[in-house]
């Protein structure tokens, strides 16, 4: 995510014409009409810097965990507007009182972060000694109050003990379960925060010393109640809401780590009697929890245990995050432990933000984002928030520091890459991750200026099945959305046709999936153009072209024989305005496959204004 120096100059202004203007060729694969071959780039240069300014690329170079990203316009604060504003969990303990627990950084572009915590060396929360908060500052996110000119910080920390109502049983020794709610406000994005004071909309007068929201005292519980992981939804009609974890898990040593929601008055006082559990691992819908905050186990109290879940999550649901769309609401989760190679991000769809919400079934689209049995690059994914980018939605996540374990580098990074809701079997849409990557892939067009055209587009081929996949906005990550691939046997010709002349800076044509149908290069790219631009110096023809544009071998595994997902071919060159592109392959990857001559496209990327 870092930004690495610019470096495409001799396609920035620098370039004279020396290609000669060529005819027609015979071969029915190249269209008819005049040729010019321009250069481009791959996006990366010798030294293995990306071109920053239409890419990012997950380098896993920010070591931190549970990331949330906040916007802040320049309508909404003057001097902190126009930047990207990133929190995530931090230091375990107070230091000296000067720094606790979260870290915030900046970007313009995601790509290129800089502490800014107004605190100590970037930290952004303020403690000092009447505070209840002892260690464990774990994910934090902030929200903007415009009402009231705040930005508010929902993480969770545990207590000191026996501090007066911070801790439920005093005496209590196990930090785990002196786990609670902590709410800390500031003027600026970047703090400092400082632990909310005042009269709840209960009438309750809340000081520093104690946690700003406590279950367990609250509702005279018979047991701890241990929470992580808070996030607040606004729903369109301004109720808010807030989802956490309920760590059973940590209570007793044993069970399950359940996904909760209560409905909130304010921005700090929840309606106890709206508070139910709506994930749970092992089950697909969860019912009947209302009030029963004693029996958060579930014995009896849940729909029936489907096999699937309760075979792979691990005993735990936990991160959740709240996306509305079409009028559905969708609870995202992370389940399997953030040790595992298999920590993964998914869906439960509902009705109501309060549920229930049946979870999704992994043929049925149910996984947004995970790694695959055979990912050797990025594993651990999970832990994320969502941000929308004009119209279009980023996943942030964290995943191991280390390709191999958790165990060979106990650290995690952050990471971040597109989703898009695809329509699932059931008439509603399911969100849909493009991720994980370690790939080029293209920015927001909020930040590059430039976004994805292909769906603008008519296409037609020459040969082949599934053209409907060259520019649905997906390449597969994962086995079950293997078939969503375009397949055709050898030579094919593809072309997009645009209804208006559009102006067009770079083309990515994604391989496959599958190591035995992937293709080893894009023998060309012709570019019809609507317009002979001027640095053309004064040369004619009807088409530019892209020759040879090879398939990068650090998108695959040629010992292992796979793919590793959201690989393409990339051609970068200057502005051009063109009506129609098209786009010629034939060699494949692997010359003895099973598959004979198939070859599989997963997407076309087209990026224009």
């Amino acid at each position: 995510m870092k930004k690495f120096a610019k470096f495409i100059c001799a396609l920035l202004g620098l370039f004279v014409v020396t290609a000669s203007v060529t005819l027609t060729g015979c071969s029915s694969m190249v269209p008819n009409g005049t040729k010019l071959e321009i250069p481009y780039g791959n996006g990366v240069d010798e030294r293995g810097a990306y071109d920053s300014s239409l890419f990012y690329r997950n380098d896993k170079n920010v070591f931190n965990a549970d990331p949330q990203v906040l916007y802040v316009s320049p309508e909404e604060d003057e001097v902190y507007g126009g930047w990207y504003y990133m929190y995530t969990t931090g230091q375990t303990d107070i230091v000296s009182g000067e720094k606790a627990g979260f870290w915030v950084m900046r970007s313009k572009d995601m790509q290129d972060w800089e502490m800014c915590g107004a605190v100590n060396e970037g930290y952004a929360v303020k403690t000092d000694a009447e505070d209840w908060m002892y260690s464990r500052f774990w994910a934090p996110e902030c929200y903007y109050d415009a009402e009231n000119g705040l930005y508010r910080l929902y993480f969770t920390a545990s207590s000191k003990i026996g501090e007066g109502d911070a801790v439920n049983y005093s005496g209590n020794s196990n930090e785990a379960i002196r786990t609670y709610i902590g709410i800390a406000v500031s003027e600026t994005p970047v703090g400092p925060f400082v632990l909310w004071e005042g009269e709840n909309a209960d009438g309750e007068v809340l000081d520093k010393s104690r946690p700003q929201i406590n279950f367990a005292q609250k509702l005279n519980l018979n047991h701890e109640f241990p929470v992580i992981d808070v996030h607040l939804f606004t729903d369109d009609d301004g109720e808010l809401y807030m989802y956490f974890v309920e760590h059973v898990y940590l209570t007793t040593g044993s069970g399950t780590s359940n996904i909760c929601v209560v409905k909130m008055k304010d921005y700090v006082t929840p309606d106890y009697s709206t508070l139910r559990v709506i994930a749970m691992p092992g089950y697909r819908t969860v019912t009947g929890t209302d009030g029963n905050y004693d029996s958060f186990e579930g014995s009896g109290e849940f729909s029936t245990a489907q096999g699937a879940y309760a075979a792979n999550e691990g005993g735990i649901n936990e991160g959740p995050f709240m996306l509305k769309h079409n009028g559905k609401y969708y609870l995202t989760y992370s389940q399997d432990g953030y040790t595992s190679k298999f920590y993964s991000v998914w869906q439960a769809v509902g009705d109501s933000p309060l549920g229930p919400f049946g979870k999704i079934d992994k043929q049925d689209g149910g996984l947004v984002l995970g790694a695959s049995f055979d990912n050797d690059f990025m594993t651990g994914t999970a832990h994320h928030s969502f941000i929308k980018i004009g119209d279009e939605y980023f996943l942030f996540y964290h995943a191991h520091a280390s390709s191999l374990s958790f165990d060979d580098c106990p650290y995690r990074a952050v990471a971040m890459d597109r989703i898009i809701f695809t329509e699932g079997k059931d008439g509603y849409d399911l969100i849909y991750a493009n991720g994980p990557t370690a790939s080029l892939q293209y920015l927001p067009a909020g930040i590059s200026g430039y976004s994805n055209i292909a769906d603008e587009a008519e296409i037609k081929v020459s040969d082949g099945e599934g053209k409907e996949y060259l520019n649905d906005g997906i390449f597969p990550t994962h086995p079950e959305t293997q078939e969503k691939e375009f397949s055709c046997e050898g030579d094919v010709k593809i072309t997009l046709s645009f209804l208006q002349p559009r102006t067009v800076k770079s083309v990515m044509i994604y391989n496959s999936s599958v190591w035995e149908k992937a293709f080893s290069k894009i023998d060309a790219v012709y570019l019809k153009l609507a317009e002979i631009p001027e640095w053309f110096n004064g040369a004619d023809a009807d088409y530019a072209v892209l020759s040879d544009i090879a398939f990068n071998s650090d998108y695959y595994n040629e010992e292992e024989r796979f793919m590793r997902p959201g690989g393409s071919c990339v051609a970068v060159f200057q502005e051009l305005k063109v009506s129609e592109i098209v786009i010629t392959l034939s060699d494949k990857l692997v010359k003895d496959s099973e598959y004979g001559n198939l070859i599989n496209i997963s997407d076309i990327v087209v990026l224009g204004v």
